[in-house]
């Protein structure tokens, strides 16, 4: 897993074994509850984590822990590409 800078920038590199029962949200969380002060140097106030949905298991503890994310919106069965007002991510 890596934490990515918006300019395409690696931070952080994080080992952990991923199967299917830890998946992208079960290894976030596991590395805020090894090491929460490493974790959270990488945030200040006013930063936005961009997830996919398969963090969604993971938004309660980023909610917790103050950590404003966002998720972008997905599309429906059967279509190509999202209409303009819907490509805005999803959670405020």
């Amino acid at each position: 897993m890596l934490i990515v800078a918006l300019d395409g920038c690696i931070l952080d590199i994080q080992g952990y074994f991923s199967d299917n029962q830890n998946n992208d949200a079960a290894i976030l969380q596991n590395e805020f509850h090894k090491d929460i002060d490493r974790m959270q140097k990488w945030f200040q106030e006013k930063d936005i984590m961009i997830v996919d949905r398969e963090y969604r298991d993971a938004t309660e503890l980023l909610i917790r822990l103050e950590i404003r994310w966002k998720m972008p919106a997905l599309l429906k069965p059967k279509q190509s590409q999202l209409p303009t007002d819907e490509t805005k991510m999803i959670h405020e």
